[in-house]
């Protein structure tokens, strides 16, 4: 998805290029507008490569803002012995989801089920905190710290 507002007068943004992944439908609106629209965001171009599939943090998303309460999360991967995924959360105290609720959730996203089928990927830690430090940016990434001779790497 690449962004243009050239009827911006203080700051036009010329070119903006997201990473995201959309399509632009031109087909009218039901409401009768005749102006293209972005449908099927799906977030970025890349995801985040598991034994069973390309974990995408879009599916994280859709999956666990389902569960009432949750404010926000952070999913990073490492390898201890083997690929472990740990997850963090906010939530409101008073409604609070489960441990059991987000790893109910977690295993509706095929790539971490299809992982753990075949035993290359558990699921470690599930924790509520508190907030995240200021550099946890407000577009949701995996880290993945699995190949630290390379760098570490967010996937989006």
């Amino acid at each position: 998805m690449v962004l243009t507002t050239l009827g911006r007068e203080a700051m036009p943004l010329i070119r903006y290029r997201t990473g995201d992944l959309a399509s632009l439908d031109r087909s009218p609106c039901r409401c009768g507008g005749v102006t293209a629209r972005l449908k099927n965001s799906r977030g970025r171009l890349t995801g985040c490569p598991l034994p069973g599939g390309l974990l995408f943090s879009q599916d994280l998303d859709d999956l666990l803002f389902q569960l009432p309460g949750l404010l926000d999360y952070r999913v990073s991967l490492d390898r201890p012995s083997t690929d472990r995924l740990v997850l963090d959360f906010v939530a409101l105290a008073e409604k609070s989801p489960g441990e059991e609720e987000i790893r109910r959730q977690l295993l509706r996203a095929a790539a971490i089920r299809d992982s753990l089928v075949e035993e290359q990927l558990v699921i470690g830690r599930i924790r509520q905190v508190t907030g995240f430090a200021a550099s946890h940016t407000v577009k949701r990434t995996i880290v993945d710290q699995r190949e630290k001779e390379e760098g570490n790497a967010a996937h989006p």
